[in-house]
């Protein structure tokens, strides 16, 4: 058995699987039937996890804040990246990464995005998407102490490595959180987005998609009409029409034409002939192919709304 300390939950139980395997008789084991020695010892490394968890973040904030990170003649940042990784292992769990802000994290993670090295900036980002997946805690924290205008910033003049990290991170911050998306709107966050879903880069693109798509699904009445106003259904469809269309695309289109506000975002389509023999073309040549069964659904689904097109009648002429 390994004498390394569990760093989380899941190290934990894995643990503790390792040290009562040859002890346990056959049958079901159960917390009742533990010898007091035992559960002394369980009770034991749950406190120490605790305790060494805050210890570790504590040595990784320092790592993350010393001059070297900051120093651009430092090619070596083997020991941030490091330690960046094994924060985002300790705060999967809601209440750590919580903690990780109390004891001042949230700082450390702000250097690591000013840094002159594209590697730390890149893993700051990632880090910061972690923190806040689902944690309205650390959503709130994020968007109050100004993560989001910074990490616009690196969407919109960052290499491309750093940009998708930036993009999945705003979009954790802002989903399922309305003071999030309000900051968001008012530091010019919808028309980043756009731009970004226009890029030339396949993952940013892909990324974009997938966020605006999440926004509409979750408040279609606010979200909908915003992006509909800059023309994003005419962009999403010149996609399509360029044959530089995928599925989060497909899906971000169909989203948005869900839900219309007015008979002018599909009066602009519906005079778009290329727009319709793209998306025929697209149906057909993705009939026989089993990984595009939800892209080709999505194209049929548009022609529809669109056209108000069988699309079975459609593709066999």
């Amino acid at each position: 058995m390994s004498d390394r300390k569990p760093r989380d939950l899941r190290g934990l139980l894995k643990f503790c699987a390792e040290y009562t395997k040859k002890e346990d008789a056959p049958g079901d084991s159960t917390v009742e039937s533990m010898d007091p020695e035992r559960q002394e010892f369980l009770a034991k490394v749950l406190k120490d996890l605790s305790v060494d968890v805050i210890d570790e973040f504590t040595r990784a904030i320092q790592v993350l804040t010393s001059p070297k990170v900051s120093d651009e003649t430092q090619e070596d940042q083997g020991e941030a990246l490091y330690v960046l990784e094994c924060i985002e292992d300790w705060v999967g769990q809601i209440d750590m990464a919580v903690n990780f802000h109390k004891v001042g994290g949230f700082e450390a993670v702000l250097h690591t995005l000013q840094s002159p090295h594209e590697a730390l900036r890149a893993q700051g980002a990632h880090l910061i998407s972690e923190l806040s997946q689902n944690n309205p805690y650390c959503q709130d924290h994020l968007t109050q102490d100004g993560f989001l205008q910074i990490l616009l910033h690196s969407l919109e003049s960052d290499t491309p490595k750093v940009q998708v990290k930036a993009l999945y991170a705003i979009s954790c911050i802002l989903r399922q959180s309305t003071k999030a998306q309000t900051a968001w709107k008012g530091s010019e966050g919808p028309s980043r987005l756009v731009k970004a879903l226009m890029s030339d880069v396949p993952k940013l693109n892909i990324k974009a998609s997938f966020l605006m798509s999440a926004l509409i699904a979750e408040k279609p009445s606010e979200f909908a009409p915003l992006f509909s106003s800059m023309g994003t259904h005419l962009q999403l469809s010149g996609l399509i029409v360029r044959n530089a269309s995928n599925e989060q695309v497909a899906m971000a289109l169909f989203t948005l034409l869900s839900h219309p506000q007015d008979s002018s975002t599909l009066c602009d389509l519906s005079s778009d002939t290329s727009l319709k023999d793209s998306l025929i073309k697209n149906i057909r040549e993705m009939e026989n192919k089993e990984e595009c069964m939800e892209e080709r659904d999505y194209y049929k689904k548009i022609l529809q709304i669109v056209f108000h097109s069988d699309s079975d009648r459609s593709v066999d002429r």
